[in-house]
């Protein structure tokens, strides 16, 4: 049998992309990469933008139910208000609401008050604020403003009630910033005379050992240990007991008075 002879039919020749039509389809894919990126981080930015604006125009943490609450205190500030786990046990037998912020500063603190609902007022407002500022940098001048500004819409919402201040501690790893801390403690004790509502408790000597920060502090050296809250604790109580009405004082540290 005779077999024809088969010869491979040639390869088609490979046509040569212009090398402009290549440069005018990078440029165009380039562009479309770069606007995808342009626009998932203007959503990214205006989703963060919303969080923070909703979250700083949120009411402060723990307000209760509205309903008027007897021998009640708000306990507003900072870390060290927010990580006072044991305020409750510390503070028996009054009724304590923590509403304090972690990291907050003062300012973000009078927003979130001013975003408050309307609520019926504890018997006091115990206030510790501004040694983030300080420790960011913050001049005292201005955050003493800020302060004057919390005091107000308390004033603004509740009148005369109570608010003590309490002074800022000196924290063993800010240490550096004790002269700017108590340059601002001064400014407040100085607002606090003649008041007939803001009150100064100055946590400092209980804190201090021999001119330096005492052991009551955590491994951080800026948030209290147990034995930290204590202090405060009893500080606390020995400025309401001296500070509020007497018949108030007398009613709410009855051991029966408080549930």
């Amino acid at each position: 049998m005779k077999f024809d002879h088969i010869t491979a039919a040639p390869n088609d020749p490979v046509q040569a992309i212009p090398s402009g039509l290549l440069a005018r389809r990078g440029v165009k894919l380039t562009i479309e990469l770069l606007l995808g990126a342009f626009v998932f981080i203007a959503t990214a930015i205006g989703w963060l933008s919303y969080q923070a604006y909703r979250d700083r125009h949120s009411p402060l943490p723990n307000g209760g139910t509205g309903a008027a609450e007897h021998c009640s205190l708000w306990f507003v500030g900072s870390s060290s208000m927010h990580k006072w786990v044991t305020v409750q046990a510390d503070m028996r037998p009054w009724n304590t609401h923590n509403r304090g912020v972690d990291g907050a500063k003062v300012d973000y603190l009078a927003s979130r008050f001013q975003s408050d609902p309307p609520l019926a007022p504890p018997s006091a407002i115990v206030l510790y604020a501004g040694e983030n500022d300080i420790a960011s940098g913050v001049s005292t001048a201005s955050v003493f403003g800020s302060l004057k500004t919390v005091i107000a819409e308390k004033r603004a919402r509740y009148g005369a009630l109570p608010i003590f201040y309490v002074t800022i501690k000196p924290s063993p790893t800010r240490w550096r910033f004790r002269p700017q801390q108590a340059e601002l403690n001064r400014l407040m004790t100085g607002y606090a005379q003649g008041s007939r509502d803001l009150r100064i408790v100055d946590i400092v000597p209980a804190m201090m050992v021999n001119g330096r920060p005492g052991p009551f502090y955590q491994a951080d050296g800026i948030h209290l240990s147990h034995a930290g809250y204590r202090r405060w604790g009893r500080a606390v109580h020995k400025a309401l007991e001296s500070r509020l009405p007497e018949p108030l004082v007398r009613s709410c540290t009855n051991s029966g008075s408080v549930h």
